[in-house]
């Protein structure tokens, strides 16, 4: 296939619906690039126990160490297809507000990054630091590896028309300086906004990408999905590249998943020895071990033959855990009574005119808002039957009544 599909989307915050949208949109990019996901370090497991047939890297906005109080926030990911034939390469930041993978395909290799940049400002210079920061952090990864292009996407929160913003001038800045183009000056773009606040209903482009200067006439198309499932307040960016991308010829298989929660104390300490056991039969190169030489090339192999024969020694000593299969796990959610036989016609009713109001320019007034609120009124009414209160918040929210 010679097109690179990779798209950008600020889910606001993940739940249940927002990793159920992305998980249908996934087909559509072979990367997909993440901010705002909200989530601990710990938590970043999400992305691959609910999306199928992917994987994912992911930086927390947050320290786990320190209590928060309020919301969580922040946070940036990047998730691929497993079928993608690439080798994909985690380059770890200091950043929080940066994810960035290293991408080697056979003919050429990639810096990608997502990026979510602070509020955007006419008089914050701290918040201008900030900004800054991240731009010249990318800087210091893409200079420090071995690539043929840059691609940065995300939340940049500068909409370009702000002529007076002071992240405006600062990325315009960056760009003349480091030779990076944004795509918003391509003549494929068809992007009327990327943003609408939930307050005061204000429209803008807040989401990007920006490539290094070498990869700007491979652009072939950037556009804006107004998807009417989207529950976010910004829409996913999708861009095209016209370079070469390799896929796996091997169908992909749903793999079997260790279901450790209900493990018990016998099933983990049976784990534990068939770790010890095999661990004992992997012989560890002595030479290896004992070199002090930081920059040295010559026990390279035999470093990443000994990481996969510890990956092998987990994988296989799990095998006293239970299994389940991810494609059908991960599809297993807390059932509503009710919800199919009554609920689930009027949502369906209900995006369906949303859609239709979306692709109608999303007017304020009229009858195509009437309707739209009408559809949502009577699903409320069918929450209500069922006492479901907090969905009826997340309903009046989403449609905006």
């Amino acid at each position: 296939m010679d097109q690179l599909n990779i798209g950008t989307y600020n889910v606001h915050g993940l739940n249940s619906h927002t990793l159920s949208y992305i998980d249908n949109i996934m087909d559509s990019y072979d990367f997909l690039l993440i901010q705002e996901h909200w989530l601990y370090n710990s938590q970043l497991h999400v992305f691959n126990d609910n999306i199928t047939n992917i994987h994912s890297f992911g930086i927390s906005g947050m320290d786990e160490s320190k209590l928060h109080s309020g919301r969580p926030y922040g946070g940036c990911a990047i998730l691929w297809r497993d079928v993608l034939s690439c080798k994909v390469t985690p380059i770890i930041s200091d950043n929080t507000r940066l994810c960035v993978v290293k991408i080697e395909f056979s003919s050429y290799a990639i810096i990608l990054c997502s990026i979510y940049m602070p509020c955007d400002s006419e008089y914050d210079q701290c918040n201008n630091a900030i900004y800054n920061g991240v731009l010249y952090d990318i800087l210091k990864h893409v200079n420090d590896e071995s690539i043929d292009f840059v691609i940065i996407g995300g939340d940049f929160n500068t909409d370009i028309c702000r002529s007076k913003s002071l992240h405006t001038m600062s990325l315009q800045t960056f760009m003349d300086n480091e030779n990076f183009i944004l795509c918003d000056n391509h003549q494929c773009n068809n992007v009327d906004y990327t943003y609408e606040s939930t307050s005061n209903r204000s429209r803008s482009t807040l989401d990007h990408f920006m490539v290094s200067e070498n990869m700007f006439d491979f652009i072939s198309n950037l556009s804006v999905a107004h998807d009417a499932d989207n529950v976010s307040d910004h829409s996913v960016l999708p861009t095209s590249l016209n370079i070469s991308v390799e896929y796996a010829h091997t169908a992909v298989h749903n793999e079997a998943k260790r279901v450790w929660a209900p493990a018990t104390d016998n099933d983990i300490n049976k784990y534990k020895q068939n770790i010890d056991t095999l661990l004992d039969d992997s012989v560890i190169d002595p030479n290896v071990l004992y070199c002090k030489n930081y920059m040295c090339t010559l026990h390279r192999d035999a470093i990443f033959s000994l990481h996969d024969r510890i990956i092998n020694c987990c994988l296989n000593a799990s095998q006293c855990i239970s299994t389940r299969n991810s494609s059908s796990s991960r599809k297993q959610q807390k059932r509503i009574p009710g919800w199919n036989e009554y609920v689930q016609p009027y949502r369906s009713d209900a995006l369906f005119w949303h859609g239709l109001w979306k692709e109608n320019g999303s007017p304020r007034l009229g009858p195509w808002q009437i309707l739209g609120a009408a559809h949502g009124i009577n699903i409320i009414t069918h929450y209500v039957r069922f006492g479901n209160m907090r969905n009826i918040y997340k309903l009046l929210k989403w449609q905006k009544i």
